[in-house]
């Protein structure tokens, strides 16, 4: 999280670039639920009261997200969108598999953005 979101009603990605109080993980990090979404906002739980955040904030400062599929979500095979779980499953697979060949493109153009573990 950055620290510029500490006292922002909507967390937005401020002006300036990502340096000083902007910088990713300036603030450490931070997990939180995602309830709802719509055209320009995402709505999230954090410290026990919603909050929301632009899209654009999303992207810029989420490095990790996680999807829960539990059988209490199913009405039978499918879910309340008529998807069946092994589809869901296989789309979170393409998703992944995805961003993993984006990071690998990415630190292969830019390795100079490569740190060590």
């Amino acid at each position: 999280m950055p620290k510029s979101s500490e006292d922002q009603e909507i967390w937005a990605v401020k002006p300036g670039g990502l340096t000083g109080d902007n910088e990713p993980w300036s603030l450490g990090g931070h997990a939180v639920a995602i309830l709802a979404y719509d055209e320009t906002h995402l709505t999230c739980i954090t410290l026990g009261q919603e909050k929301k955040m632009t899209w654009d904030f999303w992207e810029t400062y989420n490095d990790e997200a996680y999807a829960i599929i539990t059988q209490d979500f199913m009405k039978g095979d499918k879910n309340p969108l008529g998807l069946n779980l092994a589809a869901m499953e296989q789309d979170l697979m393409r998703l992944t598999q995805e961003k993993i060949r984006l990071a690998k493109r990415l630190a292969a153009d830019h390795p100079e953005n490569v740190k060590p573990i």
